[in-house]
């Protein structure tokens, strides 16, 4: 990086700690304490981490020069000292495996993916659209689209990482052919049934819901919420958890096409909340009173209903 007086060194700050070697469990590194203290000195010169991610890269390989400056290495007030020791290449590797899956993860995507993006404007081809380290191209035709792809590992290339193998496709979404995957929407083109009734005319919109791996997740967290273990707790409170999560998962996927998911959603938490108070009850169920604990009932205890609350991007 480089400024009108020059180029600019910016300083590195990570915390002193322990030893910490490769492989080390995730929560014996939170919970061992940190002194407040900025590291002086610099890292190892042009070592190699290798890492997996997501989606963009199998192999990833960075190299790293970083530069100190030694007045930016203490606390305010605090007495000038020598330099502490290097950080060895096993704390750095450390740090940079303790950011993945965090909230700082697309960041640092960004940061490293803002040179692919700018190769891109000037030598890619089609329409980019990126998220952190996922991203889609969209190409008018075949042709171009195979060539998008080739330029894409080439540029990616030049910043050492890959892509995916597995998870990168071409995908032809003329008149509904195929769909993909992309941020936990499934995108699907579909013909327009108000047209083709009124009109005889056959037109395909872009449409999008919640894909099959979100709804599949979007279970799993209902379950865990309404597993036996919970049997001992109050519908209320069942409630009250229940809707944090569905509020959160709605509002994200609200202004696609998702009716459809919604109400599944609907009718598996229902479902659960039922069998967990039929356990519940156990012999002193009394005949007739699971008939009554249906969808709207518990909608009538306070249970956030997904249904009705799509809301289409001009409107949301």
């Amino acid at each position: 990086m480089s400024g009108a007086a020059g180029p600019l060194h910016v300083p590195v700050c990570l915390p002193r700690r322990t030893a910490e070697p490769l492989g080390q469990p995730r929560c014996r590194i939170r919970r061992r304490d940190t002194v407040i203290q900025q590291i002086g000195s610099s890292v190892d010169p042009l070592r190699e981490l290798v890492g997996a991610s997501a989606s963009t890269a199998s192999r990833t390989t960075l190299s790293h020069v970083t530069n100190v400056l030694p007045d930016m290495s203490r606390l305010p007030g605090d007495t000038p000292r020598t330099l502490h020791p290097a950080v060895v290449q096993r704390h750095l590797e450390a740090e940079v495996a303790h950011c993945v899956g965090g909230v700082i993860s697309p960041l640092l995507a960004n940061i490293y993916l803002h040179a692919f993006d700018r190769a891109w404007a000037e030598y890619g081809t089609g329409e980019l659209v990126r998220y952190a380290d996922d991203l889609v191209v969209l190409c008018r035709s075949a042709t171009e689209a195979s060539e998008a792809q080739h330029r894409a590992a080439v540029l990616l290339a030049d910043l050492g990482l890959e892509l995916h193998p597995d998870k990168t496709r071409v995908v032809d979404l003329r008149e509904g052919r195929e769909g993909f995957d992309f941020l936990g929407c499934h995108l699907h083109a579909r013909m327009s049934g108000r047209l083709w009734e009124r009109k005889r005319i056959v037109r395909y919109y872009l449409h999008r819901w919640p894909s099959a791996r979100a709804m599949a997740r979007a279970r799993q967290r209902v379950k865990a919420f309404t597993g036996r273990h919970r049997v001992g707790s109050e519908l209320k409170d069942l409630i009250a958890g229940l809707n944090l999560f569905l509020r959160g998962w709605g509002n994200y996927f609200r202004t696609g096409n998702a009716a459809k998911k919604f109400r599944q959603l609907d009718r598996y938490v229902a479902w659960r909340l039922k069998r967990l108070l039929i356990k519940k009850r156990g012999r002193n169920l009394r005949a007739g009173q699971a008939g009554r604990w249906t969808e709207a009932w518990f909608h009538d205890q306070g249970l956030h209903q997904l249904m009705g609350t799509i809301r289409y991007p001009k409107a949301a």
